[in-house]
């Protein structure tokens, strides 16, 4: 009776490996097969911290392109970087996460300031405190964007309008921009239309149409534990050469100019690179 019991005992123990093999690769089927759809809520790993995004667009390789939640801009992920929305409370709305909490340092000189009586783009004292991490520059702001006080926005000042406009840190990102050339079209009327969504317009003043080009940078904090934030490659860069937009005065009397090329084109699209230099 001793040899049919044993055989009895390694079929039940065959069965229950057995099982558990097919159960794991089931469940790593599974795994590998989880694929996400436009509109879909995700996180998105940022130098090691969950971040709340949406999911854009899909590759057919399976890459990702999503946008963090406070962002403007779309990024390009893989799969190994995101995963569905989880129900707690993620790292960009805790206290302190917010750069402009951060205490400001001294200013340092603005680059490419305009001469002439035109306002320059500033530091951004908010960003000090954050530019070394993300290894380059500081964002620049405008302290100063009445002129002209009559008349039609030159071609300079709108430059200079944009750039204040587009370097900011927003979320996980610190925005920057270079090379940005601009032309002014003549004005036009406000069209409640076209120009709902400009914030604070003053709808007695005409509206600019602007267009030209630049390069945006969209940086990561340095952190060398992950490839999108490795020192010297935690940037993403976008070659904007049709970008068009607008400037227009607000009811405050400071202008406001905006422009973007929204083509998104994968020639002009560059991920792992470098930030703009920074300056001492």
């Amino acid at each position: 009776m001793k040899q049919p019991i044993r055989l009895c005992r390694r079929v039940i123990m065959f069965a229950a490996i057995a099982s558990f093999v097919v159960m794991s690769a089931g469940s790593s089927r599974a795994f590998a097969q989880m694929t996400y759809k436009a509109g879909d809520r995700i996180e998105g790993k940022v130098s090691g911290e969950w971040v709340k995004a949406e999911v854009r667009k899909v590759e057919a390789n399976g890459s990702l392109f999503i946008r963090y939640d406070g962002s403007s801009v779309d990024v390009l992920t893989f799969p190994d970087f995101v995963r569905p929305a989880q129900a707690a409370t993620p790292i960009d709305n805790r206290k302190g996460s917010n750069p402009a909490q951060n205490q400001p340092t001294p200013d340092q000189p603005a680059p490419n300031a305009p001469k002439g009586n035109q306002p320059a783009p500033q530091p951004n004292q908010a960003a000090n405190a954050n530019a070394n991490k993300y290894g380059t520059r500081d964002a620049r702001t405008c302290k100063e964007m009445k002129a002209p006080v009559n008349g039609a926005v030159t071609a300079a000042l709108a430059q200079t309008y944009v750039v204040c406009d587009r370097e900011k840190i927003s979320g996980p990102y610190l925005h920057l921009v270079e090379n940005v050339k601009a032309e002014v079209a003549a004005g036009r009327p406000y069209n409640p239309n076209l120009d709902i969504n400009f914030p604070e317009i003053d709808v007695r003043f005409p509206v600019y149409p602007i267009r030209g080009s630049l390069t945006s940078y969209q940086c990561y904090a340095v952190n060398p534990n992950f490839t999108v934030s490795l020192p010297g490659k935690n940037c993403i860069r976008y070659e904007e050469p049709q970008s068009k937009g607008f400037c227009y005065k607000t009811t405050f009397g400071d202008w406001r100019c905006h422009m973007a090329d929204l083509s998104y084109t994968n020639e002009n699209f560059f991920p792992g690179v470098a930030p703009p230099k920074p300056e001492f």
